[in-house]
């Protein structure tokens, strides 16, 4: 797998994330707002901020069965993102319907050139099979958290 960061000029989308067999999945941040739009073959949601003081970013899911249920990357320093093994904060992303984490992303703990994140899947949602599309769109969304937090901190370091 490999992803690709493209700046907002270069006409491509922000992310890319591909396969030897091809392009996976796309996040294409908008300019003027929170909102980030993501595709995964021939689907498409939008990860869209919620909340000012602490921002809750949210998506629908489209099941294959057609089903839609809303997911929501919250920050955290529970279990889920202490299991990684990286930072103590992090991000969960909580099925809204029950309140079950299914997925968690921290920073690697320590000094690290090699890894941006770590990304977790939890087994209990790999248990209700949602498949590689649920997989890649869990995945890119939580890149597109990860790197508008990196220019967030860039474009603060660049205005001191």
């Amino acid at each position: 797998m490999s992803i690709a960061i493209h700046s907002g000029l270069s006409g491509e989308p922000s992310i890319v994330v591909s396969s030897p067999a091809g392009v996976m999945g796309t996040a294409d941040f908008h300019s003027f707002s929170s909102k980030t739009d993501i595709v995964v073959g021939n689907t498409s949601t939008s990860l869209q901020s919620t909340g000012f003081l602490s921002p809750v970013w949210d998506f629908t899911y489209t099941f294959d069965d057609g089903h839609q249920e809303v997911f929501e990357w919250r920050r955290s320093s529970g279990d889920a993102v202490a299991g990684l093994g990286g930072r103590s904060r992090g991000q969960k992303l909580v099925r809204v319907s029950n309140g079950e984490v299914v997925a968690a992303w921290t920073h690697p703990g320590g000094f690290n050139l090699d890894k941006l994140a770590k990304i977790g899947l939890l087994d209990s949602a790999r248990e209700y099979g949602w498949g590689e599309r649920w997989d890649v769109t869990v995945v890119i969304g939580a890149l597109a958290l990860i790197e508008k937090e990196r220019r967030t901190r860039n474009n603060a370091s660049n205005a001191a």
